[in-house]
């Protein structure tokens, strides 16, 4: 059986031809596409600022708006290769809901962030109990929030926690009463007993007395 080399090399320089432009094409979309993406996410972040929206909403919505554009870039680009996109969304579809359940504790803690930062039940600066934990708010992060004890330690808690907490806060003042009976040692007992006798002394023999 003999082969006709010049239509295989027809067929092939038309193959060749046809997909090396698709290609192109494709990676022109992918990077014009990134540019672009880049350049709309920084632009809403600017407007953000400038409304005096808080720094981690910015940085969120910048960080979701930049990677929302890039799957609609690599959609185009792929649909530009000539490949079915409604099958590379099912594959990216089951992708997503296997990582998502592998990650179903990271996720919640990024959504409980997500809510705490929109709907604000408290900000940097507040007083608060939440978790079992009383203290300054230091940072609110998307996965977790930062509080400074009253004893200065940092506790770091996962926003799921305390989102579900319903935290309590407290006004912002510099001085709070702390509710508790004290309790005093044998030891302790035994120098307050000499401390207010040492004052007494002193008080009997100050002659500045009245």
């Amino acid at each position: 059986m003999e082969i006709d080399l010049g239509k295989v090399l027809d067929t092939l320089m038309v193959w060749v031809t046809q997909y090396s432009v698709k290609l192109v094409a494709a990676i022109l979309i992918i990077i014009i596409g990134r540019w672009i993406s880049r350049r709309i996410s920084r632009l809403l972040g600017r407007l953000l600022e400038k409304n005096n929206v808080d720094i981690t909403l910015v940085r969120f919505m910048e960080n979701l708006t930049y990677y929302a554009l890039i799957v609609v870039v690599l959609i185009a680009a792929v649909g530009q290769l000539g490949i079915n996109t409604t099958s590379f969304l099912t594959i990216v579809g089951a992708a997503g809901l296997a990582i998502g359940l592998a990650l179903k504790d990271s996720l919640s803690n990024f959504a409980a962030g997500v809510m705490l930062i929109l709907f604000r039940p408290f900000q940097m600066g507040d007083f608060v109990d939440a978790g079992g934990v009383t203290g300054t708010v230091q940072g609110i992060t998307m996965f977790n929030t930062i509080l400074n004890t009253p004893d200065n330690q940092q506790v770091i808690i996962p926003n799921v926690v305390e989102d579900a907490t319903r935290p309590r806060q407290s006004p912002r003042i510099a001085i709070r009463r702390l509710r508790g009976a004290p309790r005093l040692t044998t030891s302790g007992c035994s120098r307050l007993r000499a401390q207010a006798s040492e004052l007494a002394h002193v008080l009997a023999t100050d002659p500045r007395r009245v």
